[in-house]
């Protein structure tokens, strides 16, 4: 096992960094399972009105609160 450039700060400073990278990591994969479903949720309301073109609609559009809203 490699030693890490931190151990002459003592064994709480390499936990630290070790458990920081663990947290990236993590949040990582579940940024990447969860870029299905928001895919899913934008192409839920497909609308031509171009008022829809604000921040806010943007930032609708990626929640579960979109599917169901196509009007036909």
């Amino acid at each position: 096992m490699r030693g890490s450039e931190f151990n002459d700060y003592g064994v709480g400073v390499v936990l630290y960094f070790k458990f920081l990278k663990f947290l990236t990591l993590l949040f990582l994969f579940m940024t990447v399972m969860s870029c299905p479903s928001y895919l899913f949720y934008f192409n839920g309301n497909k609308s031509d009105n171009a008022e829809y073109t604000n921040m806010k609609y943007l930032l609708a559009s990626f929640s579960l609160g979109n599917i169901g809203q196509c009007k036909f």
